[in-house]
């Protein structure tokens, strides 16, 4: 398969409250989960980084 890992970030560029949740599947196999939730001044940002085994 060629591909030894994935590495990136999901955002939401809005200062809200609301929870933004990342789930990071290989090959249908829940690998890394993660959620953070912004504030009114604050943006939501979660990051990855998974190296495949």
């Amino acid at each position: 398969m060629g591909i030894k890992y994935v590495r990136g970030e999901a955002f939401r560029n809005s200062p809200s409250p609301a929870e933004l949740m990342l789930k990071l599947f290989v090959n249908d196999k829940l690998e890394q989960e993660d959620s953070k939730a912004g504030t009114s001044s604050s943006y939501a940002r979660v990051t990855f980084d998974y190296t495949i085994k």
